[in-house]
C-alpha cells in the first residue's frame, strides 16, 4: 500500500516539479491530484489551468504535470476535481462548471489515475433530511451528464461525504454524509462509473448527528471503498491536518483496523493542507513530510498485519 498526499497546497509553494521530488524523498510514493480547490465566480473558473481550455490543451498541460511526477518516480492514486456553490451549477455559469469537470476528467486520464473525486451538488436547505428529494434528482441530472466521459476516458467517481453548516456556523450532516446515502449514490445513475470517497474527517464532524465513526462508515461501504481522504480534525472545524495533530485525535488504529477489515487496496491518502503546511519554514517541509510518512508507515504495519 502506498502512502499517498493531497497536492493542492504542496504546489502552490514550491510547483509541480519541487513538490514531486519532495514527496519522493520523503518515501511517499502517490499523490492525490488537486486539479482544482475552488471556483464561486466567473473570474477564478478563467484564473485556473483547466477551466476554460481546449480538450488538447488540458491534455498539453497535464502531460507536464506527469511527465514531472513519472520522473520523481510518484503514482497519481485519484485526483480531485474543482468544487463551488450549487448556483454555480444551475444559474448562468452551469455550461462552465460542466465544461470545467470534463476537462478534469480528461486531465485524471492524462495523469493516468483511476479516480476522480467530484463533489455530489448540495443545495441549500439540505441540512440533515430537508431537500433529500430535490437534491437526489439534481445530482442524477448532473452526473448522468458526466456517464459518457466517465466511460471515455475509463475514469471513476469517489463519491465523497459532505457536510454544511446551520445557521449558527455548526457543522451539520448535508448531501451524502452518511454512508447509506454514499452507497445510494453509487448506483444513482451508472454503478460501474461510480465508487465511494470516504473523507475520514467529515465523518467525525457529522457523526455526533448520524451516529457514524469513520471506522463503522468504512465498514458500512465495504467494497466500495475504493480512494480515501484521510486527515486529523477538531471536532468543529474542517481542519485537514495530519494524524495526531490534536491532543484528543481521531482513533486511527480504529480505522487501520476497518480499512483491513474491508480488504481496501487502495493509496493511504491524507488530504492535508495549508493547516499543517503553513505553519513550517520551507526548510522543515522534508520533516513535516517525514513525518506524515511515519505515521502512514505505523498504519499500514497495521493495516497489513
Amino acid at each position: 500500500m502506498l502512502i499517498s498526499v493531497s497536492t493542492w497546497a504542496l504546489e502552490a509553494r514550491f510547483g509541480a516539479k519541487k513538490m514531486f521530488e519532495l514527496l519522493r524523498d520523503a518515501g511517499i510514493r502517490a499523490a492525490d491530484y488537486n486539479i482544482d480547490d475552488w471556483i464561486g465566480n466567473r473570474e477564478q473558473m478563467d484564473a485556473r489551468p483547466n477551466s476554460k481550455r481546449s480538450g488538447e490543451e488540458v491534455v498539453a498541460y497535464y502531460s507536464e504535470i506527469r511527465r514531472y511526477a513519472d520522473e520523481a518516480g510518484i503514482t497519481i492514486g485519484q485526483t480531485h476535481a474543482a468544487f463551488g456553490p450549487v448556483g454555480v451549477y444551475t444559474g448562468e455559469l452551469r455550461a462552465d462548471i460542466m465544461k470545467t469537470t470534463i476537462n478534469a476528467i480528461i486531465a485524471t486520464s492524462v495523469l493516468g489515475a483511476p479516480y476522480i473525486v467530484i463533489h455530489p451538488l448540495n443545495i441549500q436547505g439540505r441540512l440533515f433530511d430537508e431537500q433529500l428529494d430535490k437534491c437526489r434528482e439534481l445530482n442524477r441530472t448532473f452526473f448522468s451528464e458526466l456517464v459518457p466521459y466517465l466511460k471515455k476516458y475509463n475514469v471513476k467517481v469517489g463519491m465523497e461525504n459532505m457536510w454544511g453548516m446551520d445557521s449558527q456556523s455548526i457543522i451539520r450532516p448535508c448531501v451524502c454524509s452518511r454512508p447509506e446515502e454514499i452507497l445510494e449514490y453509487i448506483g444513482l445513475v451508472d454503478d460501474d462509473c461510480f465508487c465511494a470517497c470516504p473523507d475520514l474527517g467529515h465523518f467525525v464532524l457529522t457523526g455526533g448527528d448520524t451516529n457514524d465513526t469513520p471506522a463503522g462508515a468504512l465498514r458500512k461501504l465495504g467494497s466500495q471503498v475504493k480512494l480515501i481522504h484521510a486527515h486529523e480534525v477538531d471536532g468543529a472545524r474542517d481542519n485537514h491536518t495530519a494524524p495526531y495533530d490534536f491532543a484528543n485525535p481521531m482513533d486511527w488504529n480504529g480505522i487501520a483496523d476497518a480499512l483491513r477489515d474491508i480488504k481496501y487496496e487502495g493509496t493511504l491518502n491524507f488530504e492535508i493542507g495549508g493547516y499543517y503546511y503553513d505553519r513550517f519554514p520551507d526548510e522543515l517541509i522534508p520533516a513535516a513530510l517525514d513525518h506524515v510518512a511515519a505515521v502512514g508507515k505505523n498504519m499500514i504495519a497495521r493495516i497489513e498485519a
